[in-house]
């Protein structure tokens, strides 16, 4: 997710309070998506994919569904951005 909406999501949360205002950001997701590459292409983008996070996988289509039910449960969360991404923001 990009800065700009970053910051949005905390304006909008405080302009728009008491609704919630959250967002999630996720990673590379194990879709349908990406069938539509060149398998070789494909195959490469994700086995470099898999190297660097300390998951050592691309999220499955149930993390990040995971993420949003956190969002969407947790009457405290807003303002912020939840991300779904396997440990691999950190450096």
């Amino acid at each position: 997710m990009n800065a700009s909406l970053e910051v949005t999501v905390k304006i909008l949360a405080k302009e728009l309070s008491p609704l919630r205002v959250s967002a999630v950001s996720p990673g590379l997701t194990d879709t349908e998506a990406w069938m539509g590459m060149a398998p070789d292409v494909r195959e490469q983008m994700l086995k470099r994919a898999v190297e660097y996070p300390p998951s050592r996988r691309y999220e499955r289509r149930e993390d990040l569904a995971k993420g949003y039910l956190f969002v969407i449960d947790n009457p405290f969360e807003s303002g912020s951005v939840v991300d779904i991404v396997g440990a691999a923001l950190i450096n």
